[in-house]
């Protein structure tokens, strides 16, 4: 790790700084921490450089990769009043690359009563398959549902967890 921190004395410091991090197992290292954790997690690797405040910052080619998925952050993340206690919106502006797909754009939360997001994000492919394998829910009965021959298996997405805030996406 390089760089600097200044302003001590005001709630909000600012730094800039880059970092390389490589982890063999990154189990070990959260332990250390005092974090639970699986008894192996796997390698974990960071690197790229971050500058700003609390409020404001700024990530420059900050790249992770953990258990053969990869990610690459350029952008800025906005939490206005979190240098004072919990910000009331959250946002992010740039792009984000998962497994060499690109999103970019930008994403505002409204933390309240009732959270509220906003979208609005754009990309020249979409491949879901890339983001890596997702485990498939069980049928209400607890048993996958079998399709007939010639047909395709569906499977139901429970939506229950969407009822809990509002949102807008917008995908192009």
């Amino acid at each position: 790790m390089r760089g600097n921190v200044t302003d001590y004395d005001q709630p909000s410091r600012r730094f800039d700084v880059a970092f390389n991090f490589d982890a063999p197992d990154l189990a070990g290292v959260l332990k250390v921490a005092g974090a639970t954790t699986p008894d192996t997690f796997g390698k974990v690797t960071a690197q790229g450089g971050v500058s700003g405040t609390v409020e404001a910052m700024t990530f420059r080619e900050l790249e992770i990769a953990a258990q053969g998925q990869t990610a690459r952050i350029d952008g800025t993340l906005t939490m206005p009043g979190a240098a004072k206690g919990p910000p009331s919106t959250i946002g992010y502006k740039g792009k984000v690359t998962a497994n060499g797909q690109t999103i970019e754009g930008t994403v505002e939360a409204k933390v309240a009563d009732r959270p509220s997001i906003t979208a609005d994000l754009r990309t020249s492919l979409l491949d879901v398959d890339k983001f890596g394998s997702v485990p498939a829910p069980a049928s209400q009965r607890g048993k996958p549902a079998a399709a007939a021959p010639g047909q395709l298996a569906t499977q139901t997405i429970d939506t229950a967890p969407l009822r809990a805030f509002d949102a807008s996406f917008k995908l192009v």
